[in-house]
């Protein structure tokens, strides 16, 4: 986001000088008009004979130029679009989470449903470059998801089930040990020796297989 707005002001000031420059110019051109003179007006054709080669040469920067800002601008409103409704996943997949360890699964898949929802159809405006704004969202979703299924003793979802990128699925899964590790510590509180035990080898034997990609 910095370096996008450093390039953004690095062009802002290109185009300042560009402005000043041909007024500049422009001044010039009219107050040698004003002089009288031969060598002047002399000087002054040859003015209009930059200008109009300038014109030539530019010719094609112009509507170059329209469409790189109209293009900018879409994106530009895109990404504020994702950085802002994506919010919505985040906290649902919180809320999901929260529920978990309430032990209220119904209203923790619920939400995660929702959660999925949202994301699909926000997948729709992310294109391109746009994609990394849907990791962070993606992250929170596969932790949900990740956890709920250790829980309720099913198979964690894989990455193309969950439609989601390989960093985000990553990132997600490295989030769920830690939650695993609240469950452990739940469980042995209310003195459930053998969930916790479950819950415990299961939450090892993913860090170690997250841990392995370390070595790739």
């Amino acid at each position: 986001r910095k370096e996008s707005s450093a390039a953004s002001d690095v062009y802002k000031r290109q185009v300042m000088t560009f402005i000043f420059n041909l007024i500049h110019l422009i001044y010039s051109y009219f107050h040698i008009l004003h002089e009288n003179d031969y060598q002047n007006k002399s000087l002054a054709n040859a003015f209009i004979l930059v200008l109009e080669h300038c014109n030539m040469t530019l010719k094609n920067v112009k509507p170059s130029l329209n469409k790189i800002t109209k293009s900018l601008a879409v994106t530009q409103d895109s990404r504020e679009f994702l950085l802002k409704n994506t919010r919505e996943i985040i906290i649902l997949c919180s809320k999901s989470i929260i529920a978990v360890h309430k032990g209220d699964l119904t209203t923790a898949k619920n939400n995660l449903k929702q959660a999925e929802t949202l994301l699909k159809k926000y997948k729709k405006k992310a294109t391109g470059q746009l994609r990394r704004y849907l990791i962070t969202p993606e992250q929170e979703f596969v932790e949900a998801a990740g956890l709920i299924a250790i829980v309720e003793k099913k198979d964690i979802p894989s990455d193309k089930k969950l439609a989601v990128m390989p960093e985000s699925y990553v990132l997600g899964l490295l989030d769920c040990v830690g939650e695993l590790k609240r469950q452990v510590f739940d469980k042995i509180r209310i003195d459930d020796i053998d969930e916790a035990t479950r819950i415990f080898e299961t939450m090892e034997n993913l860090y170690l297989q997250l841990l392995s990609l370390i070595h790739i």
